[in-house]
C-alpha cells in the first residue's frame, strides 16, 4: 500500500524502483541522516524552480530541472531544524501519467 502523502507517485525510473522495494537504499550516506533516521525523525523538503535551469526544446520528453530545496528536520521530540537550502539538478520524464522524477543529484 501506498502512503498518500509520499513523493511515490512522482517518480519513475530507478527511482521508483527503489522507493517501491521497501529497500532502505542509502540516498544519501552522511552521519546526520543516519542519525535522524535512529532517532525516528522525519525529514520534508520544499523545492522551487531555479533561475539556473537549462533551456529546454519545446517537445522534449526528458527535462533537466534546476530546484532550489529547503529541507526541514521534523524531530520526533517535537522541534523542528531548517537546513540550508540547496541546489539540485532533476531529470524528469513524460508519461503517459504525466511528468515524474527519474533522478537527482545535488549541485552544492
Amino acid at each position: 500500500m501506498r502512503c498518500p502523502v509520499c513523493a511515490t507517485p512522482y517518480l519513475g525510473g530507478d527511482l521508483l524502483a527503489v522507493a517501491e522495494s521497501g529497500s532502505r537504499a542509502e540516498v544519501r550516506p552522511d552521519a546526520d541522516w543516519q542519525q535522524w533516521a535512529a532517532a525516528k525523525d522525519a525529514v520534508t523538503a520544499v523545492c522551487a524552480h531555479s533561475d539556473t535551469t537549462p533551456a529546454a526544446p519545446a517537445g522534449m520528453r526528458t527535462v533537466v530541472i534546476d530546484v532550489i530545496c529547503t529541507q526541514t528536520v521534523l524531530h520526533a521530540r517535537g522541534r523542528s531544524t531548517r537546513l540550508t537550502p540547496q541546489l539540485w539538478r532533476t531529470t524528469t520524464v513524460r508519461t503517459d501519467d504525466g511528468w515524474r522524477l527519474t533522478d537527482y543529484r545535488f549541485q552544492q
